[in-house]
């Protein structure tokens, strides 16, 4: 018998995403001759921009990519807090400075800013030898009047509760009497029946603590609207 004869070659490329592989074989057997060709090609979607792109380097400029937004972010964060902490300590150097000057103010025994009191307007007055401007609490003519009617209404309830606070609030309500342009509540009633403000004695800062010797709650001296005995008596517990 005559042996088969022929010959056999191969080949293995790699082109950036793809792997190829070429296979030829020649042979002959007798009378017969043949020839057979093969090829494969494995490879992933990729695109090519004027060359064949490595995917090992696309993938690491991804990466590169990727760190450098990362790097980005943390930097603007980092950025926000900064301009965020800058903001705070300046608004709070701003408030302690403006706090300070209002002090000086309320020291001096002028009413420093805000809405004056229930019962009170404010009147400016010119400080002597100087173009300066302050405000002074007055009596409010009208307004004064409903504070007065309040502790006499609230003078017959004694002693004084929400429900009874209720019943005065309403008995105003319904006689149009409001304070300013707003509706009398139990609540506001009470609260102006505790103010000591009425007594001749408007307290700036008073959420400060007494017992703070550098920023103390700072007294000034106002017209009294109605009489101590009566603040005592409707205040009675």
């Amino acid at each position: 018998d005559d042996a088969t004869t022929g010959r056999f070659e191969a080949s293995v490329a790699n082109n950036g995403d793809q792997e190829n592989f070429a296979g030829r074989i020649d042979g002959g057997f007798e009378n017969w001759l043949w020839h057979v060709d093969a090829f494969d090609r494995r490879a992933e979607n990729y695109k090519i921009n004027g060359f064949a792109e490595s995917g090992a380097l696309r993938a690491s400029e991804e990466e590169e990519e990727e760190a450098t937004e990362s790097k980005d972010e943390l930097s603007k964060d980092l950025s926000r807090r900064i301009q965020f902490y800058y903001r705070e300590v300046e608004r709070r150097r701003r408030s302690r400075i403006i706090s300070g000057a209002k002090s000086k103010i309320a020291i001096q025994g002028y009413f420093p800013s805000g809405t004056p009191t229930f019962g009170y307007t404010t009147v400016n007055m010119k400080i002597k030898n100087s173009g300066v401007v302050r405000k002074k609490l007055a009596i409010h003519k009208e307004e004064s009047k409903v504070v007065k009617k309040i502790f006499e209404l609230a003078s017959l309830k004694i002693p004084l509760n929400k429900n009874k606070a209720l019943k005065i609030s309403t008995e105003l309500n319904e006689n149009n009497i409001h304070c300013r342009g707003k509706r009398w509540t139990a609540n506001k009633i009470i609260n102006l029946l505790s103010n000591s403000t009425y007594l001749g004695e408007y307290v700036w800062g008073k959420k400060r603590d007494y017992n703070c010797k550098d920023n103390p709650p700072i007294k000034i001296n106002v017209p009294a609207i109605i009489t101590q005995n009566l603040f005592m008596q409707v205040n009675k517990m």
